[in-house]
């Protein structure tokens, strides 16, 4: 079959349709595989996310035990305190009457080992405080690098 069978002009409107077609099509297919894309950009982004806030979750539970485990040193610390300034009290009054015999000079002998019993439980409640505070500091770090990583992955 002739293309001028048709009538004149036809091999160019032929011509001038098959290149629309063409162009439709490569359009369309780089427009469909564009959305594909967009589509994997925006599942990876929700996964990231999700994972920002397991992670921002599971730092939250951490610091609120932290802080529980603090207060609770803390009160224990006070109680020391309050226990140790008693037995100054007690040890000052005790040591004019030790001069007079053996059992005070006995009693405040105690008193001083409470004393650096309970200095030295001050001084654990003061390591854990400190390791606790540096854990929170290293899981905000944590947080902050993977907040930025998250960022900068982005177009």
């Amino acid at each position: 079959m002739d293309p001028t069978d048709l009538g004149p002009g036809t091999a160019t409107w032929l011509g001038g349709t098959g290149t629309i077609l063409l162009g439709g099509f490569l359009w369309l297919r780089r427009f469909l595989s564009k959305d594909a894309t967009d589509r994997a950009m925006d599942n990876a982004d929700i996964g990231t996310v999700r994972r920002l806030n397991e992670l921002l979750d599971s730092e939250r539970l951490a610091r609120k035990d932290a802080e529980a485990r603090a207060d609770q040193f803390a009160k224990e610390r006070n109680e020391l305190a309050a226990a140790v300034g008693r037995m100054e009290g007690k040890i000052e009054a005790l040591t004019g009457a030790a001069q007079r015999g053996k059992a005070a000079n006995r009693a405040a002998m105690v008193l001083s080992e409470l004393l650096s019993r309970s200095d030295a439980r001050a001084g654990e409640l003061a390591k854990y405080a400190d390791s606790a505070r540096i854990a929170g500091l290293a899981c905000n770090r944590f947080v902050d690098e993977l907040s930025s990583t998250t960022n900068s992955a982005r177009p």
